[in-house]
């Protein structure tokens, strides 16, 4: 069987891509994929130690559709410079089981799914709105001691036939320890008994892990998922104590702060000694917010007038779509992407527009996709857009754009049209956009606990064909999309770091979310990586991807609830935004009529009152690290 499987691994990595990745087989090659799945052995249905553990957590027994209590009846894909075997395991850390999956992962692989490990089919049918439950053991033996992250892996419950659906995954790194690994979600569709599978990825990175006790269960439908057992967050740096927030402190002085030095004289022009300055601040320099979306923040609605509020209230950057697809992008939204675009500029945000070219054909126009066979026209066609968009944008005064984004995930055009052409869309953004920021945006950088030296390889090598054609990024975006599984906050500043000195462009954090029902540690976490973002020198501007749960792609990972009462992770983020790091101070002038601040980045309005007289000034600070004097006098 081993070397029926590596005859057939080139067909078989085809075969095993994420859910949303497009495919494209010849009958022949689905056949063999089909057959090959089709020899994984069938799971056998035991009530063992780690069955009967799960279930105790369960507020029903459910239906089992998947049970490997035995490691060995996994089915192991293990492409060259891989192997996985059996091993024994010790009795300690609340390891209920004997026996678990090794996998040692020789290198880093082009693609995650090149080395995997599969369960069999499930053993039941799903209908439409049930509740799936996953689980299973995990570590990572050679990790290092404490809550240091070091295995990579990503569970999907998946489709075993041609078109690959997955209506529950989970990604996960693994510590020294043992830790129960949980996905939960609901069936978007009916699925037969046999039409899924669990697919775990392993080809991340080269690593050892260790699993056991892989189950799923059906546990029916109307089941509130806040019930279901959940992965705890963890990251090292999450102590009170912990010292790199000493650091992010010192650095946030450093870089997002200046002296202000206020003078206060009398009508004669001598000092006033003893006096009561006031510095207030009037707006800040670094740029917060949000991505608007295509309607509520014009909408005359209430839920219109809620989210207009906190963007005027908390946030001074907006994230404008400016997509190009059938139906809901360009040139069908085009109207509604303007008035969003104009709100915008009327109200004095820092723009960013998103997204010119998204190079899936998945998200591109038909009639553009049609033109595969004609590669010449549809590298005019997409120049064209990128023109359109330019023109129609411009009277905004949009400061950035991205041109595209996941060139790593989506090949299709740029396979087609060739590297040179995405260097044409930045060339061509630029003759009519001369003074914007073009940005390149990418994906699983900062996430995924940090573990993702691959992508970043991938993302740097962009940028440097791109600079080679004279068309190097003005701005490089992180996307930030996380779920349980997040990134120590130093890690996070280790790969800004990088790109901080492999490249010449801005970093920012471009569509930060974090997906779970655990809120306290959501705003936990969510302040510790504002944080750690907001004291690196290099990083210019933060980005939600939404924050009302009413209008937003992920609804768990929102700031405010549909009813518009406030998270832990709002309130967090308002004391942060408008106590934290906002300047309302105030000092005492000295025997010379000096009084210093230091306050954050922006404009000022400086005051005092002499002899019963009020005196106003305007401060601009513009530069860390730089003293700004002003003066106060009748």
């Amino acid at each position: 069987m081993k070397n029926h499987f590596q005859t057939c691994e080139s067909l078989y990595h085809r075969a095993m891509r994420s859910p949303d990745s497009p495919l494209g087989f010849s009958l022949i090659e689905l056949l063999v994929v089909v057959a090959i799945i089709g020899l994984a052995p069938t799971s056998k249905a035991t009530d063992g130690s780690g069955l009967t553990q799960l279930r105790a957590q369960l507020p029903n027994p459910g239906t089992i559709l998947v049970d490997h209590e035995d490691p060995a009846t996994l089915q192991a894909l293990m492409t060259e410079g891989s192997t996985s075997q059996v091993v024994p395991l010790a009795q300690d850390d609340h390891m209920p089981l004997v026996k678990g999956m090794r996998v040692k992962v020789g290198k880093t692989y082009p693609t995650p799914y090149s080395v995997q490990l599969f369960s069999a089919p499930t053993q039941a049918a799903v209908k439409k709105g049930d509740t799936l439950i996953m689980s299973c053991w995990l570590r990572a033996p050679e990790a290092k001691s404490g809550l240091t992250k070091s295995g990579l892996t990503c569970l999907w419950l998946q489709t075993t036939g041609s078109v690959w659906k997955s209506p529950m995954s989970v990604q996960v790194a693994g510590t020294q320890k043992w830790e129960q690994v949980f996905a939960a979600g609901v069936a978007d569709q009916d699925y037969p008994a046999g039409g899924l599978q669990v697919a775990i990825h392993l080809g991340q990175q080269q690593q050892v892990l260790d699993f056991a006790g892989l189950v799923v269960l059906n546990l029916g439908p109307d089941l509130d998922l806040a019930k279901l057992p959940q992965m705890k967050m963890i990251w090292d740096g999450m102590a009170p104590d912990a010292p790199w927030r000493a650091e992010a402190q010192h650095r946030i002085e450093k870089y997002r702060m200046a002296d202000l030095a206020v003078q206060v004289e009398d009508a004669a022009g001598k000092p006033v000694v003893g006096v009561t300055v006031q510095v207030k601040q009037q707006s800040r320099a670094f740029t917060i917010g949000s991505f608007t979306g295509d309607k509520f923040v014009v909408a005359d609605t209430p839920d219109g007038q809620k989210m207009r509020q906190i963007y005027l209230r908390l946030f001074n950057r907006a994230t404008c779509p400016i997509y190009w697809a059938d139906g809901w992008g360009w040139p069908d939204n085009k109207t509604q992407y303007l008035a969003v675009a104009k709100w915008a500029s009327d109200n004095h945000f820092t723009i960013r527009g998103h997204v010119m070219i998204y190079p899936a054909y998945k998200f591109m126009p038909a009639d553009v996709v049609k033109l595969e066979e004609e590669p010449a026209k549809m590298r005019q066609r997409i120049l064209q857009q990128v023109r359109e968009i330019s023109k129609a944008t411009k009277p905004f005064g949009f400061r950035e754009y991205d041109v595209t984004n996941e060139l790593r995930d989506f090949v299709e055009v740029h396979s087609l049209l060739g590297r040179d052409a995405v260097a044409e869309w930045y060339s061509e953004a630029r003759k009519t956009l001369p003074n914007a920021k073009l940005a390149l945006n990418e994906n699983a950088i900062l996430t995924s606990g940090g573990l993702t030296q691959a992508n970043q390889d991938l993302y740097l090598d962009w940028y440097r064909f791109l600079k080679s054609k004279g068309q190097a990024p003005d701005v490089l975006g992180f996307q930030s999309h996380f779920d349980e599984n997040v990134t120590a906050p130093e890690k996070v500043w280790a790969i800004l770091d990088r790109f901080a000195k492999e490249t010449d462009a801005e970093l920012q954090i471009t569509e930060f979310d974090l997906t779970t029902m655990d809120e306290e540690a959501q705003a936990a976490y969510t302040r510790d990586f504002l944080t750690a973002c907001f004291a690196h020198p290099r990083v210019t501007g933060f980005t939600m991807w939404g924050f009302w749960e009413g209008d937003h792609w992920q609804p768990k990972a929102a700031f405010w609830r549909k009813d518009w009462s406030a998270k832990p992770n709002a309130i967090m983020l308002e004391h942060l935004l408008t106590k934290i790091w906002w300047t309302d101070a105030t000092a005492v002038t000295d025997d010379t009529g000096r009084a210093v601040v230091k306050a954050f980045l922006g404009a000022h309005m400086v005051s005092a009152t002499v002899n019963g007289q009020k005196l106003e000034s305007r401060v601009q600070l513009n530069q860390a690290g730089k003293e700004v004097r002003a003066e106060l006098k009748p």
